[in-house]
């Protein structure tokens, strides 16, 4: 279970400020991001937790036996930008690595 919230701009918004509010700007949004990650890593856990408690059953997904299956759904996208989807994942790479 994920809970995601984003803040998407363009370029040219971006491109459009002065240099020291575009730093301040990447900087908080990264900021923001770790601290949302965080938050929302514990609220997870505690939820889980609770499902269990209350005798919900919880069944574990094996993450690369699912994503071998969902990945002709990636074939199946022409209209996604060349590269898109490897960029994705390398940027998936890069991240910190749950517990």
């Amino acid at each position: 279970m994920k809970v995601m919230s984003i803040w998407v701009t363009g370029t040219g918004m971006m491109e459009e400020l002065p240099e020291d509010l575009e730093r301040i700007l990447s900087e908080t949004s990264e900021e923001a991001a770790r601290y949302t990650h965080a938050i929302t890593e514990l609220e997870e856990k505690e939820a889980l937790e609770t499902f269990k408690n209350e005798g919900m059953t919880v069944h574990e997904v094996d993450q690369e036996l699912f994503r071998e299956a969902v990945e002709p759904f990636y074939d199946s996208m022409p209209s996604w930008s060349p590269g898109l989807y490897e960029h994705v994942l390398e940027l998936m790479e890069e991240r910190p690595k749950e517990d």
